[in-house]
């Protein structure tokens, strides 16, 4: 992949939100799949309301749908699940790297959704995970789908920057997005309003420390594409507790 050496800005659409008022329902956002709803609670404190209705239904369709291409029948289930994570990066990864300093939760989210998906597919390859009932399938998605999906972005960024990655504080935001940890500020206020200065101060931490305790060990492994699939495919089973 191409990485840019300068930052650049990245221009977040505007919030087509109205005025914020505190004292009724603040506002309803469209994604793709989700519909968001930021109200206030007894103590008029903001709260957020996910309706997920569509993108469970687009889920659904994927694990009653899907079909092995001819490119994995003869393969082993490591072997698939490697073709498979090749496609989600293929998918979701841009051949140009941009440095943005700001993002917003409303994009990360959009993201998410297309990301969760593609991880079904994923799973999808492997036979044990197709014997499962839907419900089943469906609660161990819900489960692992944030482990999976972190720990995939830090593997690619270990991939994509090597030894930049945790020297200059490098972490993938979402595909095509990549930032400096100690610059990046994530507008979080279209969903914790008043609570944004201790989400802050909580995620700074939070990613102070995958850097280190997990993106660094990535970068000095140097996995190949297959222990890529085999770590995120253990860690499917052993967080669903499987």
């Amino acid at each position: 992949m191409k990485n840019e050496n300068h930052e650049q800005n990245h221009e977040i659409p505007p919030d087509p939100c109205s005025p914020i008022n505190l004292e009724k329902q603040l506002c309803i956002r469209q994604t793709k799949d989700v519909t968001y709803e930021v109200q206030t609670d007894e103590k008029g404190e903001p709260i957020v309301k996910l309706d997920i209705t569509g993108l469970l239904n687009n889920i659904t369709s994927v694990l009653d749908g899907f079909i092995p291409s001819e490119d994995v029948k003869n393969m082993n289930t490591l072997r698939r699940m490697n073709h498979a994570l090749i496609d989600y990066r293929q998918i979701h990864h841009t051949n140009v790297i941009k440095f943005v300093q700001s993002i917003s939760m409303r994009e990360i989210l959009m993201t998410g959704n297309d990301q969760i998906k593609s991880i079904t597919k994923f799973l999808m390859h492997s036979a044990l995970f197709r014997s499962l009932r839907n419900e089943d399938r469906m609660q161990m998605l819900k489960s692992i789908w944030v482990q999976w999906k972190r720990l995939e972005r830090y593997a690619s960024t270990a991939q994509i920057f090597g030894k930049r990655m945790y020297e200059d504080q490098i972490v993938t935001l979402v595909p095509g997005l990549a930032a400096y940890l100690n610059k990046i500020h994530v507008d979080c206020a279209s969903f914790i309003y008043k609570k944004a200065e201790g989400m802050k101060f909580f995620m700074e931490n939070f990613n102070t420390r995958m850097m280190e305790e997990v993106g660094k060990p990535l970068v000095e492994l140097e996995l190949t594409s297959v222990e890529t699939a085999f770590m995120l495919a253990q860690l499917s089973w052993q967080v669903a507790g499987w």
